[in-house]
């Protein structure tokens, strides 16, 4: 397969997380089809039932996988997938060796969750059928009231401040034997990764990683 979607990776310790920017028209596909979703809720299946997450005023809705307006997104997550397995191969010495090719690549499925202010997700990772499985989460909306606050981050507010977490994501493959004050004192690398839900941005990663989601306060939709 062939993408034309950007592709960059984040080391992370034993892992690798994949950062994905998509096109901006594709961006605005999934966003307006996301709005239409979530306006018309009753037409998908709720899948609140299969998830850790205490999103109480938002959504979280299972997409068919057949849906038009998924297809790039979804060829573009498996292409990501392909290169994610491959490295790793590389990686461990084993692209080359018959017994590890990858035979078989699908997507299970996906769903759309919605947040309000005082929403969030506690701390979980992800299931998959194969025991070799990748999760992956995109920012498609991302209300003013967060990217405000993140704005404060350029204003001499130390990164650690809990305000500027706000409707962030943490990401966690370890556990760091400091606090954030001896970050550089201790020589060790970070055991974790909080992002800004930057519009258009894919995160992929193994299943297994734990993350969560910050609540935030203020109006508009965090999707």
């Amino acid at each position: 397969m062939k993408s034309e979607t950007s592709l960059s990776a984040i080391t992370c310790g034993t892992a690798q997380i994949y950062k994905i920017d998509m096109k901006p028209e594709t961006l605005q596909k999934l966003k307006s089809h996301a709005f239409r979703a979530l306006e018309n809720h009753d037409n998908y299946k709720d899948h609140t039932y299969s998830l850790a997450g205490h999103i109480k005023q938002g959504k979280q809705l299972l997409l068919p996988l057949n849906e038009e307006f998924l297809k790039d997104y979804v060829f573009n997550l498996k292409w990501a997938a392909e290169q994610y397995y491959h490295n790793y191969l590389d990686v461990i010495g084993r692209r080359n060796d018959p017994v590890y090719q990858l035979r078989q690549l699908s997507f299970e499925d996906t769903w759309l969750n919605s947040y309000y202010a005082g929403d969030y997700n506690p701390v979980h990772d992800h299931g998959t059928i194969s025991p070799i499985g990748l999760s992956s989460f995109t920012f498609i909306n991302t209300p003013d009231s967060i990217k405000s606050v993140y704005e404060l981050k350029d204003r001499n507010i130390s990164r650690s401040d809990p305000d500027v977490l706000d409707g962030h994501t943490t990401i966690s493959w370890g556990y760091r034997y400091h606090s954030s004050e001896q970050e550089v004192e201790s020589l060790q690398y970070p055991a974790a990764l909080t992002l800004y839900p930057e519009e258009g941005t894919t995160y992929l990663f193994p299943k297994w990683m734990d993350h969560q989601v910050y609540p935030f306060r203020g109006d508009g939709v965090r999707i």
